[in-house]
């Protein structure tokens, strides 16, 4: 089985308001490119609202694994 070596976001918030839900997906890839499976792995990710600098976790609600 491959290595992972790098994250990609699939899917990409674009245009989200105050309030509305959204969806991110990261896949872990090898160097080539291709999807890692790995099973059990979770992955975190900040999210930050534009213009700071640090994640803040007070503000994603929902599935957050």
């Amino acid at each position: 089985m491959a290595e992972p070596d790098h994250f990609e976001l699939r899917v990409q918030p674009h245009d989200v308001r105050i309030g509305e839900w959204f969806r991110i997906e990261v896949a872990i890839l090898d160097a080539s490119g291709n999807v890692v499976p790995l099973d059990g792995t979770q992955v975190y990710v900040g999210l930050c609202r534009e213009g700071d600098d640090y994640p803040s976790s007070q503000w994603p609600a929902g599935d957050r694994v």
